[in-house]
């Protein structure tokens, strides 16, 4: 008998496999995605009304990520890119991302994200 109990969790022992949709399409990060971009979407014609806006489409086609702390916000990024017809990701997605929004980066995210524009808040508004 095992020291731990009668149940051993060896490298043999597998979980059954759930069916509960999550398995189906990616699971549960591609739903999770999905959710943040139906968030993002349904909050687009609220900001725009909030703002008493059209908005523009300056940045239509652009897909910003914001990597740590930034000035202004990443709130306040976000609010932007809805705004003005861009998209914001909360992860990222080399093959969605356009523009990195960081102040500085760390060795480690700099060779993990090499391709991309990088913008620093200090490069991409004025105060």
């Amino acid at each position: 008998m095992n020291c731990r109990g009668s149940r051993s969790r060896g490298r043999g022992d597998r979980r059954p496999k759930r069916n509960d949709g999550w398995e189906e399409a990616g699971g549960y990060m591609n739903a999770k995605r999905q959710k943040l971009k139906d968030q993002f979407d349904q909050d687009i014609p609220r900001q725009l009304q909030k703002e008493d806006s059209g908005g523009s489409k300056i940045f239509a086609g652009v897909a910003i990520y914001v990597n740590g702390y930034t000035k202004p916000s990443s709130d306040e990024l976000k609010r932007l890119m809805m705004l003005h017809g861009g998209t914001y990701e909360t992860y990222l997605y080399r093959t969605r991302v356009t523009h990195v929004i960081a102040t500085n980066l760390p060795d480690s995210k700099v060779k993990e994200i090499r391709g991309l524009k990088v913008v620093t808040t200090k490069t991409g508004m004025d105060y």
